[in-house]
């Protein structure tokens, strides 16, 4: 099946038309964002989260679905010390449950308050990442590569904790090679531009503005790239369909 999107674009006197599909096994792709309070949504409103402007941008062919908690870590259920673990939370329960084709995860910062370790860390969100890599879909999954800057007021990070929490994310992604991605978000929140009065609610959480920015490098990494252009001219208008290559 091809999903075909269609603007209109007025060019020199003709209309173009500009059709772009991709090629799936289902109906709609669906996408899981799981992770904490930045992807469900803390500083900003909630119709401004990053996975409901990322369904804006990824369009009817797509199904995002925000399964953040906030305070939520990667600890396995019935952590001894620990309160935090995302699969003891229903939305845990219930991504799995949405039998996701694409699962975007984000987790790392609420590590600093139950931190045992680059390994214990590793081997925990490991363990999260199986629970959906066994789902019969054989979802891609992509996981931040590195946790977005923080400011100095969020006096709870330890810069050796926070290394050690992206030392983790990148054994992760090279450790779990062609089952598990890296997506590049920091270097994103890292340029000039971006700065804690534009993109941030606080020392930690993007606002709306930062929410737009994540679901823009989310959204490049999902969407395909066109695999053929055909162009053809009737009666003065100008069409071009582009058929693109499978996301998944």
């Amino acid at each position: 099946m091809y999903y075909w999107n269609m603007n209109f674009i007025k060019c020199s006197g003709f209309i173009v038309l500009l059709f772009s599909g991709m090629k799936v096994d289902a109906a709609v792709i669906r996408v899981a964002a799981i992770g904490d309070s930045i992807t469900q949504g803390l500083g900003a409103p909630s119709s401004f989260s990053y996975p409901m402007q990322l369904q804006a941008l990824l369009g009817a062919g797509y199904e995002v679905r925000n399964f953040g908690v906030i305070g939520a870590n990667v600890k396995p259920a019935g952590s001894a010390g620990s309160s935090r673990e995302y699969a003891e939370t229903s939305a845990y329960t219930e991504s799995l449950a949405f039998n996701p084709h694409i699962v975007i995860s984000n987790f790392g910062f609420n590590q600093v308050h139950d931190w045992s370790g680059v390994s214990d860390f590793v081997a925990d969100y490991r363990l999260l990442l199986d629970s959906y890599q066994s789902l019969g879909v054989n979802p891609r999954i992509i996981i931040w590569d590195k946790m977005i800057p923080h400011f100095e007021s969020a006096a709870q990070f330890d810069p050796s904790i926070t290394q050690g929490i992206n030392d983790g994310l990148a054994q992760i992604i090279i450790d779990e090679a062609g089952a598990v991605e890296g997506l590049d978000m920091f270097s994103a929140f890292s340029d000039p531009s971006v700065t804690r009065s534009s993109h941030y609610a606080d020392s930690i959480h993007p606002n709306a503005q930062g929410a737009q920015l994540i679901s823009e490098v989310t959204a490049a990494a999902l969407l395909p790239e066109p695999e053929l252009s055909i162009m053809l001219v009737l009666s003065g208008f100008v069409f071009v369909f582009r058929r693109t290559k499978n996301s998944r």
